[in-house]
């Protein structure tokens, strides 16, 4: 057994290795390759190979070979030396799942016997035959020789990227001249937005060889009004009803979002209130989209029958004015209607008038509900005797007689319908949060007590008391003004939560100090009974605290008490602690306040009184002066004294110079 072996690159682009071997020959040889990953060995493990190729006669063959780490040996067989020529066969690496991980190209060198099998041998010419086999077996003991030289020296790339063969006269690789790697390709420069045509715009492709291409995105399937287009920011201009009207510019759109928004509406203005129901043989099935489906069963309709889909009017009583004064056109009956067998219709929609709709739309009309028409209401009707084994269906629709297009489209809310339900629109003094008790609280430290609260409202307490302490949460009295701050839970049946589980009236508790002027209510753990603060403040102060009993404990710094101080409306089941955040009308009410002051500073540096605010309940934000005549700038600085109390120093900028007029102080400030 000739066994033949050849180095094998399975890096595409390598001059193929040729295998010489003889026409007829099998059985007798064994091809080894050894493979190769570009330079280095290719020895991945459990992988199984096979051959494959073409013969000059374009048949081809395919056997398995054996794979043994990075080695693959195969046996030469019949058919890969059936025809003399160069065979191209293949050398296929494969892994468990069938997939190619790797190839590698070989020729087969077939010479040409010199007696083909199919010739007819004379008894005379037994020695040639002989003769010419044995050449034969030379020559093919030769040529296995010249493959396995040649496939020892198998060409490779080098750091040139050029390929290295084998120059047998001089033993030794030299470079062939021939590249490796072909011409690098063209790649992108630049994608840009060229054109924009209605909804579709194109981009060109440039690329570093200075070709171009191009292609197009489609935004949506239609126009919108002012032409834009869908995926573009539209907004209405103020007090404008065309659709010339519309802007693409957001800046512009949103100088007048709040007139240009309130009022707006959908396409379809109609919306079914409906409910899918059987009555008299028939079946209305009310779709998702507000579209309604109606059929019978064989005996038809058993009497004319009426689904109102919208209430205007309950005998006189208004119950939706929204379409009140609007030009408005009816659609959405399908085809067949008549006055004998279906119709849409709009009853009374001023005075008597009524519209009908029987397939191709009502015609406009204005909506006239002053004086408030009687019974007024948008309904489908099926007359008595129509049979309807093949269910229609309705699409109800009222739009706007300058919409043209009769498509139909669900009805949407309005954003005023969608802003009252989600900030109570026109009602901003009633939105209000879960916990109504706003923080004002100062970190304390008394009697072995220290409170100390969080980001989140709540307080951690810790220490034992050695007399009875407390700590005020928020005090809703200005002790200056002598006045009621801002309460807002004034006037509502609110509860009181947030003391501990473990909370009593000999340990610790929460407590609402003269929440009506008079009563004050305490929270033991369980939250109090519903109660209506008000705003009289005629007995004292008004207040929420923690207060502590002498000798009560509540713990270490590490392993502290939590109090979690909420007010809630008594409507609101749920106690979960939820942080105090402020309501619309308080956001609006802290507005920035501004006040004067004017006095004689004395000599040098003085003070002057910011009217009666104290940092309990105010922020002042910058304080100023005009220069006196002829004198050096005056500095104001803000500051609190021990009690809390605003003050502003007014001095010469070096802090020296004698002040003996009065001076003007205007300062401005927040509430808390």
């Amino acid at each position: 057994m000739i066994t033949q072996s050849i180095n094998l690159n399975l890096i595409p682009g390598a001059v193929p290795p040729r295998i010489k071997v003889s026409q007829y020959d099998f059985g007798s040889r064994t091809l080894q390759f050894t493979l190769f990953n570009g330079t280095s060995p290719f020895t991945t493990a459990s992988l199984t190979a096979r051959i494959q190729g073409t013969k000059p006669d374009n048949k081809g063959f395919s056997y398995d070979a054996t794979y043994n780490a990075g080695v693959v040996t195969a046996d030469v067989t019949r058919q890969m030396t059936a025809c003399a020529g160069a065979v191209i066969c293949e050398l296929v690496i494969v892994d468990g799942s069938n997939n190619e991980l790797g190839t590698g190209n070989f020729i087969l060198d077939v010479e040409a016997a010199a007696l083909s099998e199919d010739t007819d041998i004379s008894e005379t010419e037994i020695p040639a035959i002989i003769d010419a086999a044995e050449a034969n077996a030379e020559r093919a003991e030769a040529a296995a020789e010249l493959a396995e030289a040649a496939s020892a020296h198998a060409p490779y790339i080098g750091d040139n990227e050029h390929w290295y063969v084998w120059d047998s006269d001089d033993e030794q690789y030299v470079d062939s001249g021939v590249d490796a790697k072909g011409d690098d390709g063209a790649t992108i420069v630049s994608v840009e937005k060229t054109s924009t045509s209605g909804y579709i715009d194109t981009y060109t492709i440039t690329m570093s060889d200075g070709t171009t291409s191009t292609f197009t995105v489609t935004n949506g399937t239609s126009t919108l009004p002012g032409g834009g287009t869908k995926g573009q920011v539209l907004t209405k201009k103020s007090g404008t009803t065309g659709d010339a009207d519309w802007s693409s510019d957001l800046e512009e759109g949103m100088e007048s979002l709040i007139d240009s928004t309130v009022g707006w509406t959908g396409k379809n203005l109609l919306e079914n209130n409906a409910t899918t129901t059987t009555t008299n043989g028939i079946t209305f099935t009310v779709n998702s989209d507000g579209s309604v489906t109606v059929s019978t069963g064989a005996g038809g309709a058993t009497a004319d029958t009426f689904l109102t889909m919208h209430l205007i009017s309950t005998g006189t009583t208004l119950v939706d004015g929204t379409l009140d004064g609007k030009n408005v056109v009816l659609s959405g009956c399908p085809s067949g209607g008549s006055t004998s067998t279906y119709w849409l219709q709009f009853y009374n929609y001023g005075g008597v008038n009524t519209a009908r709709d029987f397939g191709e739309g009502s015609g406009a009309f204005t909506v006239d509900l002053d004086p408030v028409p009687n019974n007024s209401n948008i309904a489908i009707i099926i007359k008595s005797g129509q049979i309807l084994t093949t269910p229609i269906t309705f699409y109800p629709m009222i739009r706007l007689a300058t919409v043209t297009d009769s498509t139909y489209e669900p009805y949407h809310k309005s954003v005023e319908e969608c802003l009252e339900e989600k900030i109570g629109w026109g009602d901003v003094s009633g939105d209000v949060q879960k916990n109504m008790l706003p923080f004002r609280m100062t970190d304390k430290e008394d009697s072995g007590i220290t409170f100390r609260q969080m980001s989140d409202g709540t307080v951690k307490v810790w220490g034992t008391a050695t007399a009875n302490t407390g700590c005020v949460i928020c005090q809703f009295y200005d002790w200056n003004n002598k006045k009621l701050i801002d309460d807002p839970a004034v006037g509502k049946s609110v509860v009181l939560s947030g003391a501990p589980a473990n909370a009593s009236a000999s340990t610790f508790y929460l407590n609402y100090y003269h929440y009506n002027g008079t009563n004050n209510i305490s929270d033991y753990g369980n939250g109090t009974i519903p109660f209506t603060p008000s705003d009289n403040i005629a007995s004292g102060p008004k207040h929420v605290q923690i207060s502590v009993i002498n000798g009560a404990n509540l713990g270490t710094e590490q392993n502290p008490t939590i109090f979690k101080p909420m007010i809630r409306l008594a409507s609101v089941e749920d106690p979960t602690y939820a942080p105090y955040v402020p309501s619309n009308s308080e956001l609006y009410n802290k507005r920035i306040k501004t006040g004067t002051v004017t006095g004689t500073t004395g000599a040098g540096a003085g003070a002057l009184r910011l009217g009666n605010l104290d940092d309990s309940s105010t922020i002042i934000l910058e304080a100023h002066t005009k220069s006196l005549k002829n004198s050096n700038p005056l500095m104001c600085v803000p500051y609190t004294n021990e009690y809390g109390h605003w003050y502003v120093k007014v001095c010469t900028n070096d802090f020296s110079a004698a002040l003996s007029t009065d001076v003007t102080v205007i300062y401005s400030y927040i509430e808390k």
